[in-house]
Order: C-alpha cells, then sequence, then structure tokens
C-alpha cells in the first residue's frame, strides 16, 4: 500500500492538486443495483450535524471540500487547491467554479462552504470532528465567490484532512436551507455528488439517481438502492437470491458467503483491535490503584524497581497471547497481526523494523510468560484480569476477547468475563478512568492524516481513555500537534510509536477489516483503505 502523503506544505504555496473533471457518457440505461446497509443511522441529514453513520450513506450524495481517492490520497474536490499560511493560522481554499446543486438549487459558492463548516460547530453537532472544530476554528470568511479563509485558533496542520468525506463535512446548499428549512433540509438532502437523493421509506430503503455528466465523475449505475437489511443472516440469504447485489459482512458469515456462487469478496484490514489493560493511571486519577500489577507508578522513575516489574508484566500477557490463532480461527484469516495501535505500514513516521511482536517475542511462549512473572514475583494466579466484552460495535471483538482470556487462562491467570455494551463501557470505566484489574479489546479505526489525529482524539485532554495515560506521552502527543513542518512531525512520530513498542502500554491483537459482497452484476467495487463506510465510492462501482 502507497506511503500517505503529508497534507501541510510549504508556506504561501497552492497545493499543486487540481481535480480534472472525468466527464462521462450517461449511465448505463436501466442499470440498478440493490445494497445492503445495517444502518441508516437517525435517517436525517442535516449536513455536518450528523455522525458517520448517518452520513456514510449519503457519501454519493454529498461532496466535500477536499476528497480521499480509493488510493488513500487526499485531493481536492470542491476546493480545486489550498494553501496555508507560514504561521499555521490561515487557510485558503479556492472552489471549484460551475458545480451545480442537485434539483436545481444553483451554483456552489464560497457561502455555502462556510454555511456548511458552520454547521459542524454547531453546539447540538454529533459529527466525530465536532469537538476538534469548536476547539480549533475561529472563524470562517468568504472572500469571494470562489474563496475561503478559515481561521484558526492556533497553529494547525490537520484542518485539510478533517474535511474530506471520511469526517462527513458535505457542502450543503445555504439557499435550499433557507428556502426550506433545516427539517425539510435534512430529510431531503441536495447535494452535488454523483448521485441525486430521490426518494426515502423510513426503516426500509433509500433510492438514489445518477447525474448525468456529472463534473468530477458520472457513475455507472443509473439507480442506486439502498436497503436496509438490520441482521447479517438476512442479508446473506438475499445475496443468494439475488435480491442483493452487495452486501457487508460481519467474519462469522464468511464461511456461508464463500458458498454463493458466482460473487466476490472484498476485505480491507482497517481496523486495530489492541488490548487495552485498565488501571494504568496518573496517582491522581480517582481510578488509580497502586496495587495494579501492570500499570506504573508514575511519580517514580520509568527504570523504578515496580515500573520494571509492572513492565515484565504487560510483556507477560502478550506473550501468553497466540495472534496467529486469533488471525487463523477468529477472523478466519482476514485479518493481520500488526506491531502498535494505530500505526499502520503507510503511516507516516512507520518503522518497518517493527514486527507484530516486540524483538523479545517470535511466537506466543507461555514458558517465557510464566518466567517473566516470576521475576516480577508473581504466579500466574496472583494475576487477577477482568476481561470486558462489549456488544454494539464490531460482535467480532468479544470473540477475540474471548480468546485472549482463554490463553491467559491457559497459562493459570485468575480470569472473570463480564459483557456490557460499548457506550456503558465508556461512560461507566473507560472515560472516568475506573476499571483497574480490567481488561479490554476495543475496536480502533486508523488515523484520519498521520497517526496523531486519531490517538489525540481519544488519548489527548483525557476524552476516551485507552486504558492508560501518561505525562511522557501526552508531551509527545502535543509536541507532534504543535510541529507544522512535515519532516520534524514523520520523526516525532517515530519516537512516538517507538515509546508505544517498547512501553507495551496497550497490547496489540491484530488488525481486521469489513467484508463486503459484490453479487454478478458488479465487476468492482473499492473499499478505503483506512474507513470502509456501507455506501462509499458509489461512483466507481463497475458493472458487469
Amino acid at each position: 500500500m502507497q506511503k500517505k502523503i503529508f497534507l501541510s506544505m510549504i508556506v504561501l504555496i497552492t497545493i499543486v492538486m487540481v481535480l480534472t473533471p472525468v466527464w462521462a457518457d450517461s449511465p448505463k440505461p436501466g442499470s440498478k443495483i440493490v445494497v445492503g446497509l445495517k444502518t441508516f443511522g437517525q435517517q436525517y441529514w442535516p449536513g455536518a450535524m450528523v455522525e458517520w453513520k448517518t452520513g456514510g450513506c449519503l457519501d454519493g450524495v454529498y461532496e466535500n471540500l477536499l476528497y480521499t481517492t480509493p488510493e488513500d490520497t487526499l485531493t481536492p474536490c470542491l476546493a480545486k487547491s489550498w494553501e496555508r499560511s507560514n504561521d499555521g493560522l490561515v487557510y485558503t481554499f479556492y472552489l471549484q467554479e460551475g458545480v451545480q446543486f442537485h434539483d436545481g438549487w444553483g451554483e456552489m459558492t464560497a457561502e455555502d462552504a462556510k454555511f456548511s463548516i458552520e454547521l459542524g460547530l454547531e453546539p447540538e453537532s454529533v459529527n466525530a470532528r465536532a469537538s476538534y472544530f469548536r476547539k480549533n476554528i475561529d472563524r470562517v470568511e468568504v472572500v469571494d465567490k470562489y474563496t475561503l479563509k478559515v481561521y484558526m485558533k492556533s497553529a494547525d496542520w490537520m484542518l485539510p484532512g478533517n474535511l474530506n468525506e471520511d469526517e462527513y463535512v458535505p457542502i450543503v446548499s445555504k439557499k435550499y436551507w433557507d428556502k426550506v428549512g433545516r427539517q425539510k433540509a435534512g430529510s431531503h438532502p441536495v447535494g452535488t455528488g454523483p448521485y441525486r437523493f430521490a426518494e426515502h421509506k423510513l426503516d426500509d430503503y433509500i433510492r438514489l439517481e445518477a447525474i448525468k455528466n456529472h463534473w468530477r465523475k458520472t457513475p455507472e449505475a443509473e439507480t442506486i438502492i439502498l436497503k436496509r437489511i438490520p441482521e447479517d443472516a438476512t442479508a446473506v440469504s438475499m445475496l443468494k437470491t439475488g435480491e442483493l447485489d452487495s452486501a457487508m459482512v460481519e467474519i462469522p458469515f464468511l464461511r456461508e458467503v464463500r458458498n454463493i456462487p458466482n460473487v466476490k469478496i472484498k476485505t480491507a484490514a482497517t481496523v486495530s483491535a489492541p488490548l487495552f489493560l485498565l488501571g494504568q493511571y496518573k496517582p491522581d486519577t480517582p481510578g488509580f490503584d497502586p496495587t495494579c500489577p501492570w500499570a506504573d507508578h508514575l511519580d517514580e522513575p520509568r527504570d523504578s524497581e515496580w515500573n520494571q516489574r509492572a513492565l515484565k508484566v504487560r510483556k507477560a500477557l502478550e506473550l501468553a497471547i497466540d495472534k496467529k490463532i486469533i488471525v487463523d480461527k477468529v477472523l478466519d484469516g482476514v485479518g493481520e497481526m500488526n506491531p502498535i495501535t494505530n500505526f499502520y505500514d503507510w503511516d507516516v513516521g512507520w518503522n518497518p523494523k517493527w514486527t507484530p511482536y516486540p524483538d523479545y517475542m517470535t511466537k506466543s511462549d507461555p514458558g517465557l510468560a510464566k518466567n517473566l512473572l516470576a521475576q516480577a514475583g508473581y504466579k500466574p494466579s496472583d494475576i487477577k484480569v477482568k476481561v470486558m466484552l462489549t456488544t454494539g460495535r464490531n460482535p467480532i471483538v468479544m470473540d477475540i476477547g474471548q480468546a485472549v482470556g482463554a490463553f491467559w487462562e491457559r497459562l493459570g491467570i485468575d480470569v472473570t468475563y463480564q459483557t456490557l455494551d460499548y457506550g456503558t463501557m465508556k461512560s461507566d470505566y473507560s472515560i472516568p478512568r475506573k476499571g483497574s484489574g480490567m481488561a479490554w479489546v476495543c475496536p480502533c479505526a486508523p488515523g484520519t492524516l498521520e497517526p496523531i489525529s486519531q490517538m489525540y482524539l481519544y488519548l489527548g485532554d483525557a476524552r476516551l481513555g485507552w486504558g492508560f495515560e501518561d505525562p511522557e506521552f501526552q508531551v509527545m502527543m502535543d509536541k507532534i500537534m504543535n510541529t507544522l513542518d512535515d519532516q520534524k512531525r514523520e520523526q516525532l512520530h517515530l519516537e512516538m510509536g517507538q515509546w508505544l513498542y517498547d512501553t507495551r502500554k496497550m497490547i496489540e491483537t491484530c488488525k481486521f477489516g469489513d467484508i463486503k459482497v459484490l453479487g454478478p452484476k458488479i465487476k468492482d467495487w473499492p473499499m478505503h483503505p483506512r474507513a470502509t463506510l456501507p455506501a462509499q465510492f458509489l461512483e466507481f462501482v463497475e458493472l458487469n
């Protein structure tokens, strides 16, 4: 996979990436595909105010200022180019001219772009990047019809990557919103994308119609029906009968799907499944437990006797887990082992010397794990772990968590299990920094730009919490966030990754991804290498 390019460039030099319109023939007459989606989210689409599951349904209807290609390159979209000021405080976006909103609502201009970005700043916005926008954007200014300036509160290099379709900041028609009102505009979205929103039946389907001679890319499929199918078993049955032309299914259904004639299966290992060892908190945190065997005492030097023992416990817990078995058996071979959380081989700051196990690990080694525990002063039965199994998000992580617990039990560790939903786990344990003695396999998507973009979202400023806090790591993150120079930031990423690799604060079990099934009508449909939304890249669907 190609290396992720940097986004920020030299002072006041416009990024030389102009998206050339692809004028194509009309869609194939009468062509239609039916795509199964597990959810339509809120079924209300008021621009940048919604979360990604809702917005992801309409990836083909709306467009953003910037766009991530199937090859994972951030390119211009409705903004044909952009530049950043020397101090990182001002971004200038130069917009495409002549791009029309659907249904006759006129030309897209800087007024629409300003209005759309500000929707993401509103207090009721639940956009994944809403907190980032509110914290970092000072104001948005229309310079002229096709020029927009965004003023930041402090030096910032992340803004471009937070304005692409992955983060769902679609450009909506201000004229349409002013005319029909927010409720109607959100119920019947009008965008500039390759498909127009034609019809919606609550909890049933959404019908999209292709735009002829679209300014960017005319789709092949004339009509796309997005069909709400919450259950994988139902989706698989409909794939067998031909009622669905595509659907995304979970790993437990993979073997059944493989037996369906004339289907293609596409996978992308885009989500990591790190094991968070909760309780690694600062001494002034309410959930701090000085007896937690894997937690460092942060008021002591890194090489203190206790902290060296805690590191050995973390290494022992990792050594007991056979990750290859998890990939081969639990993930049915569609996952991969990964060295550290939120670093991938296409990222800036990636070190090819990192391996799925640190250098002291060549394979699962229960004998060495017991030896390390002994060196730390513990018998396996002295280590008590409650494995938290969370429902409601990526069900396969429950199976991974159970497998981890089984490997620990085999070592002799005292393991118990608790099942609860993902939201409760966050609100009751992760965010308030509680849960000493707990271990949690949590799905983590990669950063949109660079590893720090996701890490800072969940670790910075004590937001979600990935099982540990550490002032040394916080300093590393802050330094990266405040560094505008791309090469310096790459080196800082490398140092941060090495710190995670050496300390084993989080145990990376594997990475996995969604499974997209393509029926006989579809020749190909690319998957995004980082964030697979179920209705993403509709304009790139190739028909047989």
